[in-house]
């Protein structure tokens, strides 16, 4: 008697295969976002950031995992959003934020260069400053 993959009964639930119940509407890359963010927390870069969750930390954080990803200006930085997971990870709304929100954001983040320099030099980190 061959029993049939397609169908099964399991204390009394139908069990289907996912292909029949589930459809896929999006897919989206996710590793490469996943793995450049635990890096980023392991060496507690965003705490030396902003120890308090911010948006603007959020911003700054997503500015730099798109640059390890794919390099782009500013503009192309909120399109590419769309193309990974990295914006719903960071909680960042791509409706919402534009190129004139991620320059506000490195303002902010400016005014708080020299607090995480020390702050990456006690936790032996190198800063390329190059000419200010």
């Amino acid at each position: 008697m061959k029993k049939s993959l397609e169908f099964h009964k399991l204390s009394g639930v139908d069990l289907v295969p996912a292909q029949s119940a589930l459809e896929i509407i999006r897919s989206r890359p996710h590793g490469h976002v996943d793995a450049i963010l635990r890096a980023i927390l392991q060496l507690g870069l965003e705490q030396m950031i902003s120890r308090e969750l911010c948006r603007q930390r959020d911003l700054v954080l997503a500015m730099i995992v798109q640059r390890i990803i794919v390099p782009r200006s500013k503009l192309g930085t909120t399109r590419e959003w769309n193309n990974t997971t990295l914006a719903e990870e960071l909680n960042i709304d791509t409706k919402k934020e534009d190129a004139d929100l991620l320059y506000a954001a490195m303002d902010w983040l400016l005014k708080r260069q020299s607090r995480i320099e020390q702050k990456g030099t006690s936790k032996n980190l190198i800063f390329n400053t190059r000419d200010r």
